[in-house]
């Protein structure tokens, strides 16, 4: 098929071509001249609603399984070994009617990469040994989710659905229903030998070779793929939820202290809709944010904080439409009061219809939106495209997902009479319920109750009054009209961000002259001293900031829904406001921000619910992930001034309307501005925004020595520091570390040695310590950069062994490394060291990711080296292996002369702390362990350093 039938994105110059091989494999080839990285992706139409009913699990286990041998590349590493040695990465995921894989690779090893993945659906092999371990790792897998609120609510929602219908499974699995089985390596061959067949698979390939040689190499290499003539899996002689499966309230008790309300209904099929998207008009209106909305009233009636609307599930044969809301405590008072109020929108829509003017501004959006779509990352587009390959044609795969084509009023309405109070199902989430439950789930343990909504109340819904606080949106006046492109002065266009200093204020700027979208950034750092002095300052800034995006939510939300919107947060050195999106209306909504900013006042009511809301987020961090928080308490360990979230959760609530009233009228007596501005957009323009910033404020130049200096602590080479932590959640039977070993302040020369030691030995890390040890699911290793210092770092987060054991794992895995490198062939050596060039010449994808690169060189620690990546390229291509050994000797090996290592020990309380030893620096109070350490100090000084000659105008 010519690629010029496929609807493409404006500046989308990639050719793309749809196939089918002899066996029925459906293709999606792409051609990118300009690819570094190719990509592909294979979709199989078959996920955890066929297992067996016996075997919870097995398609999840299948997935793991193929990444571990096949009868052409037996051993279980060479996949993986492969993609790390050509600069790739893979991974996959299982769903209940799909499951994915996908990988990128450097795109001069395409080919062999494919010829590897093809193999995954021909011959994998099975092995007893890898089937006995990876079992553990599915085991590992589920433990880590057991304590996350999201698959708790999940399993609850399946659990109490149709017992007859698949949604019903445990879909994970875990080492219960695996290991169960003494014939589980047949029951694997068999669900593959059964559903993976050609005829249901989707295989997306993007590569910078040529339309022909893609196909060649994908007509040579997966037509052997079996084609067994299978139908696409179908669920249909049941739905999940049927009449008697509706009508009830369930109540769950969360990890966290958390409230939410779960409106859930079953819709119409939407799969084969898409050109109508009914559900998304509908969802587009319970989903707004704007006056007259269900969220403006209820956050008027200090009934809610969020809300959101639409298909929350939906599979080829069902749909689940729900509105899922954030609940003050107020709103969890009267949850019914709140649903009312959502049957009293609803009314309006089923009444009044929707008319169609509401589905062409949307249709207008969606076009606009898709016209200037900007790339992605290779593999996460092949594996999103070979998704989409099953249910869009092939002239809409790439527009389907974004385009309203057709308007049909009946369908609309179609949606709207399944929005009734006898065809919902109500889950209301909160730590009140602790204590008050009969029910309890089988696998993740959640305590629920679930009774019939009172018939009553389903009356009084069925008959609800009118409510006049609640009406229809507006026409959109953000809907962009000028997609021109700019057209600066020759002195400002230049290829790499310059600056322009002012006396109070430096503005980086840079006109894009690569993506061509008429679209433009503003990242604005308000530096003041007053937000970091204290953990009450800090907590403060947060609930400013918070309390600005809450007042300005009504008129930010036309432009938010128009791809035109801001975020402002707090930072150690102050605030943050962000502007992007489309340029053209840009300086209204910058305006709008900036005086609400400068003459912000408090309203009590919505102080309290924000602070409250606060209040609870510091205290949920306890139950974060533990490998995330072992992360943060090395962060905290090594930063010279860091109040750590204890400290939080102590203040937030002492603090009174009166502190909050007196901090915001301080804020900004004093300002320093740093800004960049990047897209299509004037540096006029740009400076604009710095003006009126000081005007409205009337700030003056804060003193340069009032700024906090913020510092990096450098371990002394040769010792050894442990920093222990009990688990913050005691509930959490995982335990974690962080084992970092540091190299100092940053160069060219550590940074390129230290990128390519980790990209030498990152596969390793992870099939020694996780396929083969099955140490944990979670094991990373890599490069860590914090405040200019940089380092060396595994992390593993294991549910069955406390930190103590894991550290010595990590160590002797450490020892082995040497013999790694140094059997490591010529070749091998260089394609490593090729493959991690290519990736640090790597073109940026969007607009978005350059501007992310290049403000890391703009903001703290200020390095302003745009040309980075380049010199470390040029680095890397001279590094011996030699000299590659003589790094890890010096740093990484035990006993090396400037091996500084931290290992931050983060223990569950199944796994109690050894001893301690002698030898060893203890970092129990950090405050105290700051007072005699050792500081990187950052050399750029806000207000006075001013940006070296050749990176200004």
């Amino acid at each position: 098929m010519p690629q010029s039938e496929i609807l493409k994105p404006l500046k989308d110059e990639r050719l793309y071509r749809h196939i089918e091989l002899e066996n029925k494999l459906s293709v999606l080839l792409i051609s990118d001249a300009k690819a570094d990285k190719a990509a592909a992706a294979m979709d199989v139409n078959a996920g955890f609603f066929c297992d067996p009913e016996d075997v919870a699990g097995l398609a999840h286990f299948c997935e793991h399984m193929l990444f571990l041998g096949t009868k052409k590349y037996p051993n279980e590493n060479e996949y993986s070994d492969y993609l790390n040695t050509y600069g790739g990465s893979s991974n996959a995921f299982t769903s209940g009617e799909n499951t994915n894989y996908y990988f990128d690779v450097t795109s001069e090893n395409l080919e062999g990469a494919l010829d590897r993945f093809a193999q995954f659906f021909i011959a994998p092999l099975f092995t007893q040994d890898s089937t006995d371990r990876e079992m553990n790792v599915i085991d590992s897998e589920h433990n880590k989710n057991i304590q996350r609120d999201n698959w708790r609510k999940f399993q609850v929602t399946k659990t109490v659905s149709n017992p007859n219908h698949p949604y019903c499974k445990f879909g994970t699995g875990n080492l219960e229903t695996l290991k169960k089985h003494p014939d589980i390596r047949e029951r694997l061959i068999s669900f593959h030998d059964k559903y993976y067949s050609s005829n249901i698979m989707k295989l997306v390939v993007l590569g910078k070779d040529s339309l022909d040689t893609l196909q060649s190499w994908v007509s040579e290499k997966f037509v052997s793929i079996v084609n067994k003539n299978i139908p696409v899996p179908r669920f249909n002689t049941f739905l999940p939820f049927t009449p008697e499966y509706l009508g009830k309230r369930l109540e769950l008790v969360p990890i966290k202290d958390t409230r939410t309300l779960d409106i859930g209904w079953p819709v119409p099929a939407q799969h084969s809709l898409w050109k109508y998207k009914p559900c998304g008009v509908v969802g587009h209106l319970l989903g707004h944010e704007g006056e007259g909305s269900i969220l403006a009233l209820l956050k008027k009636l200090g009934l809610a904080q969020s809300l959101m609307a639409g298909v929350m599930e939906e599979g080829l044969d069902y749909s689940n439409f729900g509105v899922s809301i954030g609940l003050t405590e107020k709103g969890l008072e009267n949850v019914n009061q709140v649903i009312v109020i959502i049957y009293q929108y609803i009314k309006i829509l089923q009444e009044k219809g929707i008319e169609e003017w509401i589905f062409e501004e949307e249709k207008v959006l969606k076009e606009i939106t898709f016209k200037f779509l900007e790339e992605s990352q290779a593999a996460d587009y092949a594996s999103t495209l070979a998704g989409w390959m099953h249910t869009y044609p092939r002239e809409h795969i790439l527009s389907g997902p974004y385009l309203f084509y057709e308007f049909d009023s009946a369908l609309v309405n179609e949606v709207l009479k399944s929005l009734s109070p006898n065809n919902m199902n109500v889950t209301v989430t909160s730590k009140s319920f602790q204590g008050k439950t009969t029910q309890v789930e089988q696998w993740y343990k959640v305590n629920y109750n679930i009774t019939d909504i009172d018939p009553a109340f389903i009356k009084e819904l069925e008959n609800v009054g009118d409510n006049n606080e609640l009406f229809l949106p507006q026409p959109n006046p953000f809907i962009p009209d000028d997609f021109s492109l700019l057209q600066p002065s020759a002195e400002h266009v230049a290829a790499t961000p310059k600056a322009l200093v002012g006396d109070n204020w430096t503005l980086w700027y840079k006109f894009d002259t690569v993506f061509g979208i008429p679209k433009a950034y503003q990242i604005i750092d308000l530096i003041t001293p007053l937000v970091y002095t204290s953990p009450e300052a800090s907590v403060m800034a947060s609930i400013f900031c918070k309390l600005v995006q809450d007042s300005l939510n009504e008129f930010s939300y036309a432009a938010k829904i128009a791809n035109l919107s801001y975020s402002f947060l707090n930072t150690k050195e102050g605030l943050r406001l962000t502007i992007k999106g489309y340029n053209c209306k840009q300086d209204i909504l910058v305006q709008k921000v900036i005086e609400k900013i400068a003459n912000f006042e408090v309203d009590p009511e919505r102080f309290y619910i924000i602070q409250e809301q606060e209040k609870r987020g510091y205290k949920n961090f306890d139950h974060d992930p533990p490998y995330g928080n072992c992360l943060y308490e090395t962060c905290v360990a090594l930063e010279s001034i860091r109040w750590h979230v204890k400290e939080y959760q102590v203040v937030c609530g002492e603090i009174t309307l009166e502190q909050m009233k007196q901090f915001t009228q301080d804020l900004f007596k004093t300002l320093y501005i740093e800004s960049f501005a990047s897209g299509n957009i004037t540096i006029e323009e740009a400076k604009k925004t710095i003006n009126t910033i000081l005007s409205v404020t009337k700030a003056t130049p804060v003193d340069p020595e009032s700024l906090i200096s913020f510092k990096h602590v450098l371990l002394t080479p040769g010792k050894e520091y442990i920093r222990s932590v009990p688990a913050y959640d005691s509930g959490d039977k995982n335990s974690a570390i962080e084992v970092y070993l540091q190299m100092g302040p940053t160069s060219t020369e550590i940074s390129a040695l230290l990128d390519l030691f980790s990209q030498c030995v990152s596969i390793s890390a992870y099939s020694e310590l996780r396929t083969t040890q099955q140490l944990g699911y979670i094991v990373w290793s890599g490069r860590k950069s914090e405040y200019g210092v940089l380092g060396f770092r595994v992390i593993i987060q294991s549910d069955q062994y406390g930190p103590d054991e894991l550290d010595v794992r990590i160590e002797k895995w450490i020892d082995s490394v040497e013999k790694l490198i140094t059997e490591l062939s010529e070749e091998e050596y260089r394609d490593t060291v090729n493959s991690i060039v290519i990736t640090k010449r790597e073109k940026f994808k969007s607009l978005k990711e350059q501007i992310a690169d290049w403000c890391s060189e703009t903001q703290f620690p200020r390095r302003q080296n745009f040309n980075r990546r380049e010199e470390e390229a040029v680095y890397i291509e001279g590094i011996t292996k030699e000299a590659l050994l003589d790094f890890y000797r010096t740093y990484i090996k035990k006993g090396g002369e400037k091996r500084a290592k931290l290992s931050t020990r983060y223990y569950a309380s199944n796994h109690p702390a050894q001893e301690e030893s002698p030898d060893i620096i203890y970092i129990g109070d950090y405050k105290e362990f700051h007072k005699t350490a050792t500081f990187h100090h950052n050399t750029y000084k806000v207000g006075q350093s001013k940006p070296a000659p050749e990176n200004c105008f």
